[in-house]
């Protein structure tokens, strides 16, 4: 017998608002709302190009397009941000 489970991650997006990318990262976007079909509110999400759900591939790839309005340019490298982070300086 095979038994189908349904995929608890898929989403489906509705929309999305105030995309933000590190100066010198093109692989993560920083989303301040994104609203999905299967939740009854706006999260946070930060959308990955690698991301293995599709949903967060469509976010950044719509994002990069400029879909969610003008893409904020954080003016620090991610690289330093990890390391502020990873040393409590952030």
């Amino acid at each position: 017998m095979i038994v189908l489970l349904k995929d608890t991650n898929k989403r489906t997006i509705v929309s999305a608002m105030g995309p933000s990318r590190f100066q010198d990262d093109l692989t993560l976007v920083f989303l301040k709302k994104v609203w999905f079909e299967e939740l009854s509110e706006p999260v946070s999400f930060v959308a990955d190009i690698m991301d293995g759900e599709e949903h967060g591939r469509e976010l950044w790839f719509r994002a990069m397009k400029g879909e969610y309005g003008p893409m904020e340019i954080i003016l620090m490298d991610f690289k330093d941000f990890r390391k502020a982070r990873e040393t409590g300086a952030a």
